[in-house]
């Protein structure tokens, strides 16, 4: 045994050479896909934690009471928790805008404010702007949606889009409503009053 060692010495010292080298080379692949799948989850990790603390911009439409009318308003609100920078809305349609006013002239959505750059929105606040009477804007604006898109960058300068798609049938379908409700009152008034005064005719006296 001891003279098989000792004639296949050198065999045997490239066996366990190449074997030691093959344990490397396992042993370093292994802890680089080990760092490589870490440096992922870091990764992901601050990726998730810089959208946790990023502006997130949404438009709405909002109605409200206005000198016994109501009123329909953009508004533009920051639900993040970072502020937003160089906010730009973009509105597909041609709005007619404002036609309660008394002008002749006509005014469209890039004569409002909110068309124009807003510099910066703190988080947890809005920008309002109003567009016009409920029954006015959809008496001069047909279209059944309000697309487009709301551009906006954080702190670091990063950019974010926000896609812009809003059904106005359903507010549409409340003004309907409401005229209707207007129009039944009136006419169950106009009744009242006409039983009333026939009731005063027939009256004796």
């Amino acid at each position: 045994m001891l003279d098989f060692l000792n004639q296949h010495v050198i065999l045997l010292k490239v066996i366990l050479t190449i074997g030691t080298t093959a344990a490397t080379i396992i042993l370093l692949y292994y802890n680089f896909r080990t760092n490589q799948i870490a440096s992922k989850t870091l990764k992901q990790l601050k990726g998730a934690r810089e959208k946790e603390f990023c502006p997130y911009l949404i438009l709405e439409v909002v109605f409200a009471s206005r000198y016994n009318d109501m009123v329909i308003n953009l508004v533009i609100k920051n639900n993040g928790k970072s502020p937003a920078h160089d906010i730009q809305l973009n509105i597909d349609q041609d709005l007619s805008i404002w036609n309660s006013l008394i002008s002749e002239e006509k005014f469209t959505f890039k004569d409002m404010t909110m068309s124009q750059m807003i510099e910066m929105l703190p988080p947890g606040d809005h920008y309002s702007e109003w567009l016009d009477r409920m029954d006015l804007f959809f008496k001069n604006n047909e279209t059944p949606r309000l697309t487009g898109n709301l551009q906006y960058k954080d702190e670091a300068g990063n950019s974010y889009e926000f896609p812009v798609d809003i059904n106005l049938e359903p507010y549409k379908y409340r003004v309907t409503m409401r005229d209707k409700g207007w129009v039944d009152l009136a006419q169950t008034l106009d009744n009242f009053k006409r039983e009333l005064s026939t009731a005063n005719m027939m009256r004796p006296r």
